[in-house]
């Protein structure tokens, strides 16, 4: 899960695995979800931008936004990432000791999101976080 620029960590990871997995090297035993929220669809890159969710079934990518009306066209995701979480780790069976979480972003949503992930289950070692900046 990642706010904005928090992004960037998640896409470089996909990127290293999309190489490893062309090269041979790594075979996808998983499958790896992206939940990105931003204020607005084009407040920030995405991961469609970047090209990383074309031919690879093993890899999901949801953008949402916070900020609905600011473009009313919008067919995505509504809503903040702590919102949204719960609904998405339920759709695709994560389950507390079958699935890892990495969280970036705002310190507020990284909070958030780990409070909503302990409270499903989740253990303290299953969720793992990267802060851009120091609280």
């Amino acid at each position: 899960m990642a706010t904005v620029t928090g992004i960037a960590p998640f896409l470089s990871c996909i990127r290293t695995l999309i190489r490893r997995q062309e090269r041979g090297e790594w075979a996808p035993e998983g499958r790896v979800f992206l939940l990105h929220g931003r204020a607005s669809p084009t407040s920030s890159p995405t991961g469609r931008d970047e090209g990383v969710h074309r031919d690879h079934d093993w890899f999901e990518y949801v953008p949402t936004i916070s900020r609905p009306w600011v473009d009313p066209e919008w067919k995505g995701e509504r809503g903040r990432v702590e919102d949204v979480v719960r609904k998405h780790a339920d759709r695709l069976g994560l389950l507390p000791g079958s699935a890892s979480a990495f969280i970036c972003g705002n310190p507020q949503m990284i909070d958030n999101v780990k409070g909503a992930l302990r409270r499903g289950g989740f253990e303290a070692a299953a969720v793992h976080e990267e802060q851009y900046w120091p609280e």
